[in-house]
């Protein structure tokens, strides 16, 4: 089933960023984001996006992470899903970030 590939891809990814291979984690987060947004399956978009907002601090870019996250927030709180506790908290340590 391609919206379980989806999930895999986004775990994949997820894993990749901690393991420290950036290009990969980036491709497969990718993959996983392009089969969400064909899927129309936003709770799994949403984690995809908290995952590349992880990837972006790990790379340095903070606004690229921001923007991700922000994306991430807004899904998860459209959907009332519990990934948006991760959200805030990955958004308010962010904001803090940008600002100081």
């Amino acid at each position: 089933q391609p919206w379980e590939a989806s999930i895999a891809l986004c775990n994949l990814g997820a894993t990749l960023t901690k393991l420290g291979d950036y290009p990969a984690a980036e491709e497969t987060l990718s993959s996983a984001l392009s089969i969400c947004e064909e899927l129309h399956n936003l709770a799994v978009k949403a984690e995809v996006y908290l995952r590349l907002a992880e990837l972006q601090i790990k790379l340095g870019n903070v606004h690229a992470a921001l923007t991700r996250c922000e994306e991430a927030l807004e899904l998860s709180t459209a959907l009332g899903i519990s990934l948006l506790n991760d959200c805030q908290q990955l958004k308010e340590s962010l904001v803090q970030e940008v600002y100081e």
